[in-house]
C-alpha cells in the first residue's frame, strides 16, 4: 500500500533537547544564547563536575592521615 506524498501533509516539526558543556561561571549565559546549529539549550553540564581540584584534595587527605598517625605514634 503506497503512501499519498502529494497530500501536502508534513510530519509536524519536534524540537530537539540540547546540552551545552561550559565553564561554571559561563552557566547562566548558556542558557540565553543558541548552541552552534541554532538551538538553545536546556541542559546546562559544568565542564568540571566538582568546585574543588583533585590536587588539593589529595594534599587535605595525605596532611589529614599524616596528623593522624603522627599523633597516635606520639602520643
Amino acid at each position: 500500500m503506497a503512501v499519498d506524498q502529494s497530500s501536502g501533509a508534513f510530519a509536524p516539526e519536534y524540537t530537539q533537547l540540547t546540552s551545552v558543556r561550559v565553564p561554571l561561571d559561563q552557566a547562566a549565559d548558556a542558557f540565553v544564547s543558541p548552541d552552534a546549529s541554532g538551538r538553545t539549550p536546556i541542559v546546562v553540564l559544568t565542564r568540571r563536575q566538582n568546585r574543588i581540584g583533585n590536587v588539593p584534595m589529595l594534599i587535605g587527605v595525605v596532611i589529614l592521615v599524616g596528623g593522624i598517625l603522627w599523633g597516635l605514634l606520639a602520643g
